[in-house]
């Protein structure tokens, strides 16, 4: 997922309540110093005015749908909650973002795009190794996303206390990736779909598709890159790296 909300496999209630909790905490402390973006892997902060320099900060609920159907998306409404509860306990001044999956170069193959990669680049590979090939998702290019969370962390006060999400609006299958893959990097391997590579049925989302108009609204972000460019820019830097890969079709890292 992209981006997740620090989620661990080895540790999710550190990476959840220990994770989040500590920096929120001292953040807290010094809150008229500090903005801060919800999103596990980054955090964009910018100096603050102190509280006896700015106006009180409007307090108002905005009402959202917070459940997670899969153990792996328990942390991040968690972290929303958390963020939101500092927020209107003690003003620290915090925005949410929401990216949706994000892709690009330097990226795990515990991501689905760059798990396909890897294996249409393999010589080692005769075919893909997959999971389900229904499941649609909002693929966010990896540079749009940071330019999401700068503009994020320049958002007006006005803002404080909001939720938004950056993603594209457009939604792809694993097997659209498969195509697309292929297609640039001129491969014609078949596809096995294992089993144990499938999410439970009851667990599974059959389709995650982003609406970023409030962000855009708010920020002006737009999504530049189309899902064929930024899977030619990944391919590229896969080319330079896929001597590095393990052996067989078990991740990267």
């Amino acid at each position: 997922r992209g981006a997740r909300a620090g989620y661990s496999r080895s540790a999710p209630a550190r990476s959840c309540g220990g994770g989040r909790y500590p920096q929120l905490s001292a953040l807290g402390d010094d809150a008229q110093h500090r903005r801060v973006d919800r999103e596990g892997r980054g955090k964009a902060r910018l100096p603050f005015p102190r509280q006896s320099q700015r106006p009180a900060i409007p307090r108002r609920a905005q009402p959202v749908a917070l459940a997670a159907a899969r153990k792996h998306g328990r942390p991040q409404p968690a972290a929303d909650m958390m963020a939101a509860s500092y927020f209107k306990s003690f003003e620290l001044p915090v925005v949410i973002l929401r990216p949706f999956n994000t892709y690009g170069p330097r990226q795990s193959e515990r991501a689905v795009i760059s798990t396909i990669i890897r294996q249409a680049l393999d010589p080692n590979l005769d075919a893909f190794h997959l999971g389900s090939l229904d499941p649609k998702r909002d693929f966010c290019f990896v540079k749009d996303t940071a330019e999401a969370f700068i503009l994020c962390a320049e958002l007006e006060d006005a803002h404080l206390g909001e939720i938004f999400n950056a993603g594209t609006g457009h939604m792809f299958s694993i097997g659209d990736l498969v195509e697309t893959v292929c297609a640039v990097a001129k491969c014609n391997k078949p596809v096995i779909e294992e089993d144990q590579r499938k999410r439970p049925t009851a667990s599974e989302v059959l389709a995650l598709q982003a609406d970023f108009s409030k962000f855009q609204s708010a920020s002006g972000w737009q999504p530049a890159t189309k899902l064929d460019e930024g899977i030619t820019q990944t391919i590229t830097w896969w080319q330079n790296h896929i001597s590095k890969v393990r052996p067989g079709s078990g991740y990267i890292t």
